[in-house]
């Protein structure tokens, strides 16, 4: 069975929409970033904002990361700090935002495995919900 036929485990629990991953630049090239990975159960102008929303104050979350990443011995990446200052900092100034158009957005870390045992994944994933009213 591929891994293409199994629930992806940011998504595990219920109402989970989307992630950004958090991408890793390649040694010595490219810098971190947050992408929106294919799949996302969700269009509209609400979810277009919210999408903004989140871009806008990428570099902030990015700073967090730089500030919180620890490297294991092995050269991983380790986001144990990472997640909880991003939700403890950054998620909830973002989810006052988008939580009028329907949506919050939480940190979550995970081990993906892969063929070479497992890999530190970090995502800020996204929750549909009903939306705030002002």
């Amino acid at each position: 069975m591929g891994a293409n036929c199994c629930t992806p485990q940011w998504k595990k629990q219920d109402g989970y929409i989307a992630a950004f991953w958090l991408r890793e630049p390649f040694p010595c090239a490219g810098s971190r970033k947050f992408t929106l990975g294919r799949g996302a159960e969700v269009s509209g102008k609400d979810w277009e904002d919210a999408i903004s929303e989140i871009l806008s104050v990428e570099k902030e979350a990015l700073a967090i990361v730089e500030n919180n990443v620890q490297t294991r011995g092995c050269g991983a990446a380790c986001y144990d700090d990472v997640e909880t200052a991003l939700n403890n900092e950054w998620c909830g100034k973002v989810n006052e935002k988008i939580s009028l158009k329907g949506f919050t957005v939480e940190a979550y870390q995970f081990i993906e495995m892969t063929q070479y045992g497992g890999v530190p994944k970090l995502v800020l994933r996204v929750k549909e919900n009903e939306k705030v009213k002002d």
